[in-house]
């Protein structure tokens, strides 16, 4: 009887030894699952922090390039809910790439966008486009490249063209011009052309090195590849980056855009400062650019090219070198090595006197870029260079020079690292 007392005994203890036992691996198990669960909560928390941090200062700095009233670093950090961001900004080729990577409690995210600045495309087909109101060329000037005119070309005392020439219309004439290519126009005069010659009417007075094509149908006028609604496209992107008045820049670095300027924009400089364009400019008064100023468009233009719009005169004198995003060195006092981009210059004044014409460049002023007065007298002269110029009316005289390049028959505008932004990439790059 003793003994089955002491057996039962022993059951009991072990009963409850074992309840015990499994009691404990339960409880283990279950307090084991909750701790992994809440370091994986943890982590997921944490993680997304960062992921969420990353994308604020991508965000941020997206805000600070769009906003014109903003400014950024290259380089900055941001700091959220215990979180910190480094953002970084890089430049390839035009192309703007933003990093942005984010640190909560060691867990890393990672994200980056690319953008590239809106753009619409133009093409200049000919050195110089001339409307109705015709070229006058004369004393040793030159365009290198071709022209098309929808009004006569007429030359004095040595005008030469090394392209083609076009003279729209039954009474197009070209008038005692040297062209290295073809003429087509219904009447030629006192002209050599070394490339054939097509037309309805032979004045006398010509050499005619290549074939001869009488009779011939005369060109039909051309428009000037720049709308209006164009123009006015560009002054809305001016327009969205404020309004100041009028600006007197003398000697020193400075820079602007996009902006309208209210009244007058003169910069006068001595070749060691330099006037960056950040973005689309328009000036409803009149531009004065003189004395050994340094013009450039801001790098962040790439290979695309800008514009400055001006409601009355436009005046490039005495020196003045304009640049496009390749940059103005001041140490030698020149562009850098020239890359596709330039600069436009645009007036829609429309005077035609030669005392007071819509745009006058003159003294040794060098552009990389364009000359466009649709309504007005484009003048150059006294040994002016350019890239284009196209205007209703156009005097060239005392060896200035029209220097054509391929590239103008596709341009990019823009309105600048300060104007519309296009997004190429947005992508995770650490997980």
């Amino acid at each position: 009887m003793g003994k089955l007392l002491n057996n039962k005994g022993y059951s009991a203890i072990v009963s409850v030894l074992l309840a015990t036992i499994v009691g404990l691996i339960i409880v283990m198990s279950l307090t084991s699952s909750m701790i992994s669960r809440e370091k994986l909560i943890r982590n997921v928390v944490g993680s997304a922090q960062s992921y969420y941090t990353a994308e604020a200062g991508l965000e941020d700095m997206l805000l600070r390039m769009i906003d014109p009233d903003l400014s950024y670093d290259w380089e900055y950090t941001l700091s959220l809910a215990g979180a910190t961001a480094e953002i970084g900004l890089g430049l390839d080729d035009g192309v703007y790439v933003i990093e942005s990577f984010a640190d909560k409690d060691s867990f890393v995210r990672g994200v980056e966008v690319s953008l590239v600045p809106a753009t619409e495309g133009i093409s200049f087909n000919y050195g110089m486009q001339v409307g109705q109101g015709g070229i006058l060329m004369k004393n040793d000037s030159t365009i290198e490249g071709s022209i098309y005119s929808n009004g006569n070309i007429v030359g004095v005392n040595s005008a030469n063209a090394t392209g083609d020439v076009w003279v729209a219309g039954p009474s197009g004439l070209v008038d005692n011009f040297n062209v290295g290519g073809d003429v087509r126009a219904h009447t030629i005069t006192d002209t050599v052309v070394d490339g054939d010659a097509y037309y309805a009417v032979d004045s006398g007075g010509n050499t005619f090195n290549g074939a001869e094509f009488p009779g011939s149908a005369d060109p039909d006028t051309v428009d000037f590849p720049i709308t209006d609604d164009q123009i006015n496209s560009w002054k809305a992107a001016a327009l969205a980056g404020g309004t100041i008045g009028t600006q007197d820049i003398d000697d020193m670095d400075f820079s602007l855009g996009p902006v309208r300027i209210n009244g007058d924009l003169r910069i006068s400089g001595n070749g060691d400062d330099t006037f960056t364009f950040d973005g689309t400019v328009w000036v409803t008064g009149n531009l004065v650019l003189e004395n050994s100023a340094g013009i450039e468009l801001n790098a962040g233009y790439g290979d695309n090219s800008g514009v400055m719009i001006v409601d009355g005169d436009i005046d490039l004198k005495n020196n003045v070198i304009i640049c496009g995003s390749e940059g103005y060195n001041e140490d030698i006092v020149d562009c850098n090595t020239p890359n596709d981009s330039y600069i436009m210059f645009i007036t829609t004044a429309n005077q035609l006197d030669t005392s007071d014409p819509a745009i006058m460049m003159q003294n040794n002023t060098q552009l990389r870029g364009i000359l466009y007065a649709p309504y007005g007298l484009l003048f150059i002269q006294n040994s002016a260079t350019l890239k284009e110029a196209t205007a209703y009316q156009m005097q060239v005289e005392n060896n200035s020079t029209i220097i054509y390049e391929s590239g103008l028959v596709n341009l990019n505008f823009t309105s600048g690292p300060g104007g519309g932004w296009l997004i190429g990439n947005w992508l995770e790059t650490i997980q």
